[in-house]
């Protein structure tokens, strides 16, 4: 009897040991696809989580008889592979199937290697593929979006800074210019001011000393062909045996009219040179010189280049 209780002793005392064996080999798994078999190594990388998107490439390994599944951030819209199977002609190493987030790829060669390309919504994810043996092979892999480079990231942002301060430089220069013109605008405006003054002053002068004589206009305006229209001032200004007569040219046509010379006469026949243009439905002041006084009756023509006339006006009694 002390015999067989010993044996038993002992035989409860193995048990314990197997079954602390057990218990410490059950509680070492730590993931999915990991043997609990005696002598085997646990596959570490069959499930995996990488970073792709922008110009990070993600290097995934299969193998032929194993299904490697390459779950997304997003639903893949796409998949482009460069080395895809055809069934017409046999050609190709891998199978892809899509579902969802999720793609399925199946080498069907034993080597081999490829890149693969995946939309989404939002981004484009680039992956290397390469054939191993089984044991090396990736079950399942995780893609998260890469962070964008730092590099990149500051140069996009100096970029940006270098591109509102040159906004805001050609802002600047603008303002500056539009307020030069207006300055410069202002300078011409008070320059033909006391140009006008200053001669308004000599021809006042002149008229006090008799160098400078008014001679009126009786007839100031009339029309001619093609809807040209001529005005002139109330007055020509005969200085030192020179008739100057001023006035306006209105186009009222619908193409621009050319003013070559002018012609004054009454007494005699004298031409002055005008060499001006009226734009179509504008006008352009004149000045006309002739030589010597205005006779009576004098009449004034304007001619174009080919010495037709386009109006005409007796514009002296």
């Amino acid at each position: 009897m002390r015999m067989l209780a010993t044996g038993l002793g002992r035989v409860a005392a193995v048990s314990v040991k197997v079954a602390i064996l057990v218990a410490a080999a059950g509680a070492g798994m730590s993931g999915p696809h990991q043997s609990v078999i005696a002598g085997t190594r646990p596959k570490t990388d069959a499930v995996v989580r990488v970073s792709a998107g922008g110009e990070r490439i993600a290097s995934i390994r299969t193998s032929r008889g194993v299904t490697t599944m390459l779950s997304l951030p997003a639903e893949a819209k796409e998949a482009v592979c460069g080395d895809l199977f055809d069934a017409q002609t046999g050609n190709g190493c891998f199978v892809i199937q899509r579902s969802g987030r999720d793609l399925f790829l199946k080498p069907l060669k034993a080597a081999g290697a490829t890149n693969l390309f995946v939309k989404t919504e939002a981004a484009t994810y680039a992956f290397d593929l390469v054939v191993v043996s089984p044991e090396r092979a990736m079950r399942i892999v995780y893609v998260d979006t890469a962070a964008p480079d730092r590099a990149l990231v500051a140069a996009s942002e100096r970029l940006e800074r270098e591109r509102a301060a040159l906004d805001a430089e050609r802002s600047q220069f603008a303002s500056e210019r539009e307020a030069a013109s207006a300055e410069l605008d202002r300078q011409r405006a008070a320059i033909g001011e006391e140009a006008r003054a200053r001669a308004e002053a000599v021809v006042r002068e002149w008229l006090v000393a008799g160098v400078v004589r008014a001679v009126p206009v009786a007839r100031r305006t009339a029309r001619g062909r093609d809807r040209l229209e001529i005005e002139f001032d109330e007055a020509a200004l005969v200085v030192r045996e020179l008739t100057i007569l001023r006035g306006m040219i209105r186009n009222r046509g619908a193409k621009p009219a050319v003013v070559a010379t002018a012609e004054l006469s009454g007494g005699s026949r004298r031409i002055a040179t005008v060499n001006t243009v009226a734009p179509a439905g504008g006008e352009v002041s004149f000045a006309l010189v002739f030589a010597g006084a205005p006779g009576p009756g004098g009449e004034v023509r304007l001619l174009d280049a080919d010495g037709v006339e386009l109006v005409s006006v007796k514009a002296f009694r």
